[in-house]
């Protein structure tokens, strides 16, 4: 049967990971998260990115990903890809406003947001 012989070589190329959603329940949970931010903000090579920039936008991007790191990933390398073309070679939260996200993230927005704002919700270490 020729379907089987296809998915059975297509299955056998990749291993499925899981990653939970990080979250922000306590301090151990934040210093993770910011940790997260300054690994991935040594890895991206924009020439006027100032260091600290992703953990100055902690907040935001935890709100835009909603704690998911694809997510988290998919805009921050739009925001690098868009700074290039742009020619500023930095992020800012405004160059990252600009950026569309998946659906699941843009949904949980509006709540993380407001959380935020009201203070029930924060990547600061207390």
């Amino acid at each position: 049967m020729p379907g089987k012989h296809v998915q059975a070589q297509t299955s056998r190329r990749w291993t499925r990971y899981t990653l939970s959603r990080f979250t922000l329940a306590d301090n151990n949970e934040r210093k993770v998260w910011i940790t997260l931010l300054k690994t991935i903000e040594k890895h991206l090579v924009l020439a006027n990115l100032r260091e600290g920039t992703l953990e100055r936008l902690a907040d935001y991007l935890y709100t835009r990903s909603s704690g998911h790191f694809s997510s988290l990933m998919a805009i921050i390398t739009r925001a690098c890809h868009r700074a290039v073309r742009n020619g500023d070679e930095t992020l800012t939260r405004a160059l990252i406003d600009g950026i569309k996200n998946d659906q699941a993230a843009e949904d949980a927005r509006r709540t993380l947001a407001a959380d935020m704002t009201a203070g029930r919700l924060t990547t600061a270490i207390r």
